[in-house]
This record gives structure tokens, sequence and C-alpha cells, in this order.
């Protein structure tokens, strides 16, 4: 795996933070980011559960006492991010424009977190191919779905935002084009 630079532990933009202050949480948090930068680098294929507990900065051991398949540590990678975005749109919502908001958090989490996003897809991507798994990848478009669903009664219009929105991701990753917020938020009212 080529060496990103920094501490595969370490995110661009700051250390590990648990959500909780437990030492077996915080390992489980940490291993859990570790994964997601060993994505960053190199692809979901690098991941193992070695590759994680190295990238952690943990004892071999540790990553037992959390996970016991690198498809059990995968799923909670998914899980943890699904509880990111959550947030994350629940705050755009509580907004006074949530849909100038959840422009501002599209575009400034790619541009902020590119490599994070390429890790994100991959996982849902790794999500949707597996049957048990599928119900995880799908939370993202549930989400979504339920913030846009609060701007229109419209289905059709719900549906096309949700597209675009990821459509626009996947080609802003493909040709390193920069979002611009405010285009953003203009196209989704003019889907409305």
């Amino acid at each position: 795996m080529p060496d990103p630079g920094y501490p595969l532990w370490m995110i661009p933009g700051g250390q590990v933070a648990s959500k909780t202050s437990t030492p077996s949480s915080d390992a489980k948090v940490a291993l859990i980011e570790a994964t997601l930068a060993v994505i960053m680098v190199g692809g979901i294929r690098d991941v193992t559960l070695a590759s994680a507990t190295r990238a952690a900065g943990l004892a071999e051991t540790a990553v037992i006492d959390h996970f016991t398949s690198v498809e059990d540590l995968l799923e909670a990678a998914i899980r943890y991010l699904d509880t990111d975005l959550a947030e994350e749109l629940a705050r755009c919502e509580g907004q006074p424009d949530p849909i100038a908001a959840f422009a501002v958090f599209l575009v400034g989490d790619f541009d902020n977190q590119r490599a994070r996003t390429i890790a994100e897809y991959e996982l849902f991507v790794y999500a949707s191919r597996r049957p048990a798994t599928r119900p995880l990848a799908r939370r993202w478009l549930t989400g979504l779905n339920d913030l846009v669903s609060t701007w229109t009664e419209s289905r059709r219009a719900t549906r096309t935002i949700v597209a675009y929105a990821d459509g626009l991701r996947v080609q802003a990753l493909v040709s390193g084009e920069r979002l611009d917020p405010k285009v953003v938020e203009a196209t989704i009212k003019d889907l409305l």
C-alpha cells in the first residue's frame, strides 16, 4: 500500500474522534476510521483486519475484540458513515433554508474530503453487491428521500433530486470539476 504521507489513523483534517469516552468504543471507532483511511489510499481491496489494526496504531489483537471478519468491519464502516450522514441531513433540515444548507453540505463535503467521498462510494457499491448488506446501501437514499420530501410533495421531484445529488457527485469525482453550491441550490430549486 502506498504511503499517504500521514498516519492512516489520522484522516486529513484531524484525528479520529470518538463520540463516547470508553477505551473499547474509542478502539472500535479508530478501527473504522482506519478502515476508511485504508480505502482512501488503496481501495477496498486493501482492507484486511491486519491493515485496519496497523492503520489504527493498535495492538494486533485489538481487532478481534470488535470485528470477526473483514465483512463485519466493512459493514461497521458503512453504518458509521450512515450515522454521520443522518446527522448531517438532520442538520440541513433544521436550517432556515434547508436546500441551501444541503447544497453547501454536498459541495463542502465533496471538496473537503474527495478521497473520503470515493471511499464512501466504494463501500456503498460493496454493500449493494451483497443481499445481506444491500439495505445498508439503501439507507443513503432513504435519508436523502426523507429530507427532500419535506421540500415537495412530488415523488417524481424527490426521486429526480436524489438522482441529481448522486449523479453530480459521481460526475465531479470523475471530472475533477469543482462544484458551486449556488448552482447546486438553484438546480435543486428548479427541479422542485
